[in-house]
């Protein structure tokens, strides 16, 4: 009896470590310099818990990313915030909608865009970013993903672009939600410009001790990068 208890319990743990596999939790993070293409942006900023913003987005562009256009569409959403450094979450700031390119029918894209709230509208040439690729599988994947890329991203933002850091603009954490993965991006070369939302965007939400402790450990870290560049 006792074996059976140990073999069912080693097949248990198996199971759940295969699962967290399959799901990328032990997937190595590769960060790289590519490029963000031109596109089309459609977007609206607000503010929500992101949290909730995960199902009522999904569920609200579910129609219009599988929709049938003369144009290439993957939604998208841009954070500015770490919720985990935010007071009250509800005040967390966030840009939504769709990349589109290879457009031949502006007229057409731009009214559907429109009728679902996306009135705000962007051209955007080429940025190099840095870029990681996180394995879409399920809903989990929207939570591991960002808990898993967020460090390593943006200290590596911090180590290779000290100056852009301490400039104190804010570039969003980009999302980009392809079928079988999701883009994560910081956009860091010349055209960046075009990814910032300040003048758009509401004010920086109230931060916890713990939150203005850690964002100023992190604007040290980019300092000593920068004496050392």
């Amino acid at each position: 009896m006792q074996v059976i208890l140990i073999s069912v319990g080693v097949l248990f743990l198996a199971g759940i470590l295969g699962y967290m596999y399959y799901l990328g939790v032990f997937i190595s993070i590769k960060i790289e310099l590519k490029e963000l293409p031109a596109h089309t942006l459609f977007y609206r900023i607000d503010v929500g818990d992101y949290d909730e913003l995960d199902e009522t987005y999904f569920e609200e562009f579910e129609a219009i990313q599988f929709g049938n256009y003369d144009a290439d569409i993957v939604s998208i959403g841009f954070y500015f915030d770490n919720e985990q450094w935010v007071k009250d979450k509800t005040d967390s700031r966030y840009l939504v909608g769709f990349f589109a390119s290879n457009i031949t029918d502006k007229q057409n894209i731009t009214k559907v865009m429109e009728l679902n709230d996306l009135k705000k509208m962007r051209e955007i040439t080429p940025v190099p970013a840095l870029v990681v690729e996180f394995p879409w599988r399920n809903w989990l994947s929207d939570y591991i993903g960002p808990m898993k890329i967020g460090g390593p991203i943006f200290n590596e933002f911090a180590r290779l672009y000290p100056n852009l850091c301490l400039e104190g603009k804010e570039f969003p954490l980009i999302e980009i939600y392809e079928e079988s993965k999701t883009v994560y991006a910081i956009p860091v070369g010349n055209g960046r410009e075009q990814y910032l939302f300040d003048d758009e965007i509401a004010k920086t939400p109230e931060l916890t001790e713990k939150g203005i402790k850690e964002m100023k450990q992190y604007i040290e870290k980019c300092k000593e990068f920068a004496e050392k560049a």
